[in-house]
């Protein structure tokens, strides 16, 4: 078993192996134990088992091994980690996100909400939304004539602005949330 992060036995099963990075890179489910098995046969590493056991799980490696299949992979590792943290995020802020939403609906439900007049004007609404945040941008970069070359995406901007507001529990929604706040409506 795992001692602490760093400090291994001599002689690892895949199992442990495997506990071994999840617990190292703060992550579950980074790798599985065929991923292990798959990297154990890429980098030509024996077991140390004699004789070799009927069981796979009673299978060992040697330390230096787990290290060499570590310093190996340790991009990759390091990218999976990544992904699964974003894709934890993401997941996080469509939450909240979605908690919003329902509060808001709920006001509209209380107050008489109109679902006619309300599909009737969202287009103006977002458009109107887009044109104030071109226009803030614009006085931000003070005078235009100095920036001849910027130029911004109307269209796509009223399309992410409806896709933040209609869909904010999706992680469509919080993508558009990026591209508004990270403004790649400028070209």
């Amino acid at each position: 078993m795992i001692k602490k992060i760093n400090e291994l036995n001599e002689e690892l099963s895949t199992k442990e192996i495997l506990m071994y990075f999840e617990e190292k890179y703060q992550t579950p489910h980074i790798v599985t134990t065929k991923t292990i098995k798959r990297w154990i046969d890429e980098l030509q590493i024996e077991h140390i088992t004699s004789p070799p056991p009927k069981r796979n799980a009673d299978i060992k490696y040697k330390k230096d091994d787990v290290l060499k299949i570590e310093h190996a992979k340790r991009k990759n590792l390091l990218q999976r980690r990544d992904k699964y943290l974003d894709e934890k995020w993401k997941e996080k802020k469509a939450e909240e996100q979605f908690e919003v939403f329902v509060e808001y609906q709920n006001h509209l439900m209380e107050n008489g909400y109109d679902e006619m007049t309300h599909a009737d004007s969202i287009r103006y609404a977002y458009e109107k939304e887009a044109k104030e945040i071109i226009f803030k941008e614009k006085v931000e970069m003070c005078f235009e004539h100095l920036f001849p070359n910027i130029e911004f995406d109307d269209k796509e901007l009223e399309n992410k602005l409806f896709i933040r507001d209609e869909n904010p529990y999706h992680p469509d929604g919080i993508e558009a949330d990026e591209y508004i706040k990270k403004k790649f409506y400028k070209k």
